[in-house]
């Protein structure tokens, strides 16, 4: 036979689609066909999932199965469907593999019969069900996994789903049966981030379950933690309130709103549960602005999240992030800040703050930084890299870069800023400095002179200071 422009694997196809039929032929009703792609009929469902091509669909006979990990799955995306009436299962003992597999199940059921942990298909890319019974406990793992209008039963005091190693999984017009919780999205840090929406699901318990909702949450070891939509036709019945979110629909079991460092639920379009972004002592906000209105003396930020204040950038003052500069001249990232406060020249105390507990490079580079107006530096616990005396007036001489003169009375502090902190000047004016060194450990020292040239001025009648190290 001439073969033509036939490839290899297009005739491989046709020769062994053309030994079924001949054999279907030859054995008649002495050979059991269990599966057709098409007008072809195979005996096993292995020969079925071999020779099945990209956007074909597997029809199989009533029967139990297994799924072979030791074919190959890659290259085609393709639907296993139960013949029309047939009912089709799939026995689910114990884990399988089927690397890069991209299938849709339609009409079929899973029998997880052991309700074993980590019992799924594993190394898959894309499933979808349709129409699917799922019994018992399944594991999930493919990058996407959709399942539309699905029963899941449960008889166990256990989960139907851990959506565990899937990456996005969707939940629509399906129905949960248990013994009071559902779904736990968990990974213990190989999955960092699992995203999980739900619509039109009922949720129905049996019997409850102390603390347990019908959707529970565990991304304690999951960097990027989950976000979790629920849409208004969702119900839960059944269900006791969740430990920490005293809803029966869903609950974080790790964490609370003051904790919550990776989580987002939303239901009803509602954003019910979301990540904290900084902590002042135990109280978690949902953002740095409302975090940063509530430091004060003795109450420092604590915590805050990489996404809201980056390493790099240590200091924050009014909106913008300074990071310390580079060069000869370069300032240091709480200098740059200053510098911005001395020009705006703010009437109010200009408040900066420094990331929580930063030690990994030098705020400052010049041991006298000129302070012009009004300040309060929130430190944070952070730890200066060398002692810093911030410099309040210099006479100077002419052309002296240093030099310079306070034009207003001002009130200077700095707060929980250790290992350096302190205060130095040559007082040249009379306006009245307040200073105050609070929560500053190891804190350098605070030295003033009075200046002969000033007639008196500079005196303890116009300059006060507090000091709690």
């Amino acid at each position: 036979m001439k073969i033509g422009r036939l490839n290899r694997a297009s005739f491989a196809k046709t020769a062994r689609r053309a030994m079924f039929l001949f054999a279907f032929a030859a054995l008649g009703a002495q050979a059991a066909m269990v599966a057709k792609v098409g007008e072809t009929a195979y005996e096993t469902l292995d020969e079925a999932i071999t020779d099945v091509q990209d956007g074909e669909t597997i029809v199989v006979n009533a029967g139990e199965y297994k799924l072979n990990g030791n074919l190959t799955y890659t290259g085609k995306a393709f639907t296993i469907q139960a013949a029309e009436g047939a009912k089709v299962s799939f026995d689910m003992s114990a884990a399988v593999a089927l690397h890069g597999a991209k299938i849709t199940f339609a009409g079929v059921t899973f029998d997880y019969k052991t309700n074993g942990d980590y019992i799924g298909l594993q190394h898959t890319d894309t499933l979808v069900y349709n129409d699917c019974t799922v019994n018992g406990k399944v594991f999930l793992y493919a990058a996407s996994e959709t399942f539309n209008r699905c029963t899941f039963n449960q008889t166990a005091v256990d989960y139907n789903v851990w959506t565990y190693g899937a990456k996005a999984v969707t939940f629509n017009g399906c129905t949960f049966n248990c013994v009071g919780k559902s779904v736990l999205v968990y990974n213990e840090g190989s999955n960092s981030k699992t995203e999980l929406a739900v619509s039109d699901c009922t949720f129905i318990a049996s019997a409850q379950a102390e603390g347990k909702a019908a959707i529970e949450i565990d991304t304690s070891l999951m960097a990027g933690g989950a976000t979790i939509t629920v849409d208004a036709k969702t119900t839960a019945a059944g269900f006791a309130e969740g430990s920490n979110s005293k809803s029966t629909l869903w609950n974080d079991k790790s964490q609370t709103q003051d904790t919550n460092k990776n989580t987002t639920v939303t239901v009803a379009g509602e954003t019910v549960f979301t990540p904290i972004v900084a902590k002042v002592g135990e109280k978690g906000y949902t953002t740095l602005a409302a975090a940063l209105a509530d430091v004060a003396e003795g109450k420092p930020l604590t915590w805050v999240a990489e996404g809201a204040w980056p390493v790099k950038t240590p200091v924050y003052y009014n909106g913008t992030f300074y990071e310390t500069g580079t060069g000869v001249a370069a300032k240091g990232a709480l200098e740059r800040a200053i510098d911005a406060a001395n020009a705006e020249g703010a009437a109010a105390v200009a408040k900066i703050y420094v990331r929580p507990g930063f030690a990994d490079d030098e705020l400052v580079l010049q041991a006298h930084q000129q302070l012009k107006t009004g300040l309060a530096i929130y430190g944070n616990d952070a730890k200066l890299a060398r002692n810093w005396e911030p410099c309040v007036e210099y006479p100077g001489t002419s052309g002296d870069s240093g030099a310079h003169q306070l034009t207003k009375d001002v009130s200077l502090a700095i707060y929980n800023l250790h290992n350096g902190a302190g205060f130095w000047g040559r007082r040249t004016t009379a306006y009245t400095v307040d200073l105050k060194l609070s929560g500053c450990q190891n804190a350098y020292q605070v030295m003033f002179y009075g200046n002969a040239d000033t007639g008196g001025q500079g005196q303890d009648e116009h300059f006060r200071h507090e000091l709690h190290v």
